[in-house]
């Protein structure tokens, strides 16, 4: 967010005497489902926000599920966890 925050001000603020002039586009890899297990729901709801962000910050972006890249099923979701020393 403060990223975003940053990069809209440097393009379109008009208290800064240093401008940048180049465009944003934001890419988000969604890795709710396949990392986290998050529900349809709360998938969903994470994803809303990040288009909210960016439509507020009026960036085009690209909203990219994490099984696409690696082609995977959901069912096969990747555990990401660290183990816990009482289990190792």
């Amino acid at each position: 967010m403060a990223l975003l925050n940053m990069l809209y001000f440097s393009l379109f603020g008009n208290q800064s005497n240093r401008k940048m002039f180049f465009s944003v586009h934001i890419l988000y890899i969604d890795e709710g489902p396949a990392v986290y297990g998050h529900s349809a729901e709360e998938n969903n709801k994470n994803l809303e926000f990040i288009m909210e962000i960016c439509e507020k910050y009026k960036f085009t972006y690209t909203i990219l599920p994490l099984e696409s890249v690696f082609d995977i099923e959901i069912n096969e979701a990747l555990d990401m966890r660290v183990a816990d020393e009482a289990t190792a």
